[in-house]
């Protein structure tokens, strides 16, 4: 846990009349999340971005952030309290992260496992940044990929505290490390070569030609308007 610390990945989806929002950023869970104060956020974000709404639109804006917030603050809330991260029930997991991730005309496709132990105590970030040098790719790829591994991490955080909720009577936290099996370290989260899997364990990068551009474009726009009739 000391990796994801405090900060949660929050993703802005937001479609009202002829404004459309799309973007994604981290918040620390310690940070204010009442209204008034993400009203006030949404008012600077959207003169930052040069967005002409109404206060409607802030409103749009603080509510959705606030309930991500809420969610990641009862899990955290909840992992803290059953002390999950104690114990091999989530420090010995693996979970398997997937990057489907598009700049302009170019698209960076990986997959690879992340340990929740983490011993040298990598942030998504500095894994970013380094995946990004090593790549020699886009910087712009740095956050998005960053708040990619958020996502899922937080993702699996979610499903793992639901299941002890519903089964905590059957799992013994205190004997739990009596039945894991001894950790070993993943040759998947280390890419090796010699592994029949390496090229699907191993980072892509796609240029798209202009066809293949049109046809996401299309997609994202048939997606915005579904969502805009809900």
């Amino acid at each position: 846990m000391e990796c994801l610390g405090t900060l949660v990945p929050i993703r802005l989806i937001v479609d009202e009349d002829n404004t459309s929002v799309r973007d994604t950023f981290l918040w620390s869970l310690t940070e204010p999340y009442d209204m008034e104060y993400l009203t006030q956020f949404a008012e600077y974000y959207c003169e930052d971005q040069q967005i002409n709404v109404d206060s409607y639109f802030h409103q749009l804006i603080a509510n959705h952030i606030q309930t991500q917030v809420k969610h990641y603050l009862s899990i955290y809330k909840k992992i803290k309290e059953f002390k999950l991260d104690e114990t091999r029930f989530l420090l010995f997991q693996h979970v398997v992260i997937e990057l489907d991730i598009k700049i302009n005309d170019f698209v960076l496709r990986d997959k690879f496992e992340w340990e929740f132990r983490n011993d040298n105590f990598v942030t998504p970030e500095q894994f970013a940044l380094q995946l990004v040098n090593d790549l020699q790719i886009d910087p712009h790829f740095c956050p998005i990929i960053a708040v990619r591994i958020r996502e899922q991490l937080w993702a699996y955080l979610t499903t793992q505290v639901q299941h002890y909720e519903q089964n905590k009577e059957k799992i013994d936290l205190k004997g739990f490390d009596s039945v894991v099996p001894p950790y070993v370290t993943a040759k998947r989260f280390v890419r090796n070569e010699d592994d029949g899997e390496a090229d699907e364990w191993s980072p892509e990068i796609i240029k798209l030609n202009k066809e293949e551009l049109e046809k996401l474009e299309k997609m994202d726009e048939r997606e915005r308007r579904v969502r805009k009739r809900r």
